[in-house]
């Protein structure tokens, strides 16, 4: 594990959701295909955490796990979904989650400060909070959205500020259901270039903004070797291929049915002046170009020119940001779990993490 990784990588992580939360962020939390677009009603949306947390306590009960009612951390803690949800069983929660507008949002939905509190954690730590301050840590649908370093790195701050004895429940996939190939239907991408009629040099390398969005009604997600990027063609004005291969920008496993992100690519004009067409589309690697199955590309007239002439590009709003989906191999985490010093009470099995992903929620003993 990389050390300086989930320094590097909280930025992001970041500037993903609070994008997401500032335009739709009961969606962001839930990500049902047919809620999108603010189509949450908002107390469907807190019943379903009760609903989890009621199976949550069930579960406690049916498997003879005891916890502590004094004081429950919920990380990843959004609106307040499952921190509300905490209240009846718990004597005080505390939420806390890396968007200001979630925090924001979970504050104005509060039904009771007195006892329930949020913050803002912008940190690859959990440093706010003191060494054995809490008897419950609860996160649900949260660890699968962070690299595995940074992942790891939170564990063990879970570890840190769980009481002795404390029990903590995360939940995590450890594969996704198809590892190699998108099944057929998923190969169906909808493409846009934010930049028109570009004029560029001859072998001039410069950085071109494309919103990808996945068209199909099947998740991309994917393990290696076989990644989706997106990539770039050159083809003649008639459309004969001149340069199929050029630019290669990587797409995040996980981009959901009617999802849209917005990505760099990289691209290099040839090295002879003149029109060409520029073609955009999707690829599967090892496996297929999404146009060879049928899908769309996106073409653009680039005119290629013998000097670099400066190019007004237009204003392109703020991308829409992506939550990437990660999975830990089960195996993998039970050892981290054993190096921490813990112990599995119960492992369970999940679907949480969405159809295309097979995992666990983790129930954790502080000795």
């Amino acid at each position: 594990m990389d050390p300086d990784a989930p320094t590097a990588q909280i930025d992001a992580v970041r500037e993903a959701w609070e994008s997401l939360a500032q335009r739709d962020p009961l969606w962001a939390i839930l990500s049902s295909p047919d809620k999108k677009g603010n189509e949450w009603n908002r107390a469907e949306f807190f019943q379903t955490g009760v609903a989890q947390i009621d199976q949550l306590m069930q579960t406690l009960r049916q498997h003879e796990i005891s916890v502590d009612t004094d004081t429950v951390l919920d990380f990843g803690c959004g609106v307040g979904r499952l921190s509300q949800a905490l209240l009846p069983h718990f004597g005080s929660v505390f939420g806390v989650d890396v968007a200001p507008t979630m925090i924001s949002l979970a504050q104005e939905l509060n039904k009771d400060p007195a006892r329930c509190y949020y913050f803002l954690n912008q940190q690859e730590d959990l440093r706010l909070f003191r060494d054995k301050q809490f008897c419950f840590i609860y996160s649900i649908i949260v660890l699968q959205h962070l690299s595995p370093g940074l992942a790891y790195k939170y564990l063990a701050e879970f570890v840190r500020i769980l009481r002795p004895n404390g029990l903590l429940v995360f939940q995590l996939p450890s594969h996704f259901v198809q590892s190699q190939e998108l099944v057929a239907t998923a190969f169906s991408a909808q493409i846009v270039c934010l930049e028109t009629q570009p004029v560029i040099s001859a072998g001039q390398t410069l950085k071109v903004r494309v919103e990808v969005e996945n068209s199909s009604p099947a998740p991309w997600d994917y393990s290696e070797p076989f990644p989706i990027r997106l990539g770039n063609h050159w083809l003649s004005p008639g459309g004969k291929m001149l340069v199929r291969d050029d630019g290669r920008t990587r797409l995040p496993s996980g981009l959901l049915p009617r999802q849209r992100l917005t990505v760099e690519l990289p691209i290099k004009a040839p090295e002879m002046p003149g029109i060409y067409l520029l073609e955009f589309d999707v690829v599967q690697e090892g496996v297929t170009w999404f146009k060879d199955m049928g899908s769309k590309t996106c073409l653009l007239e680039v005119n290629v020119l013998d000097a670099v002439q400066a190019v007004d590009k237009p204003t392109v709003d703020t991308p829409e940001r992506h939550f990437e989906m990660n999975c830990t191999p089960r195996p993998e985490i039970v050892d981290y779990l054993f190096k921490l010093g813990c112990r599995l009470e119960f492992i369970e099995p999940s679907g949480l993490g969405g159809p295309s992903t097979f995992g666990y929620i983790y129930y954790v003993r502080k000795p």
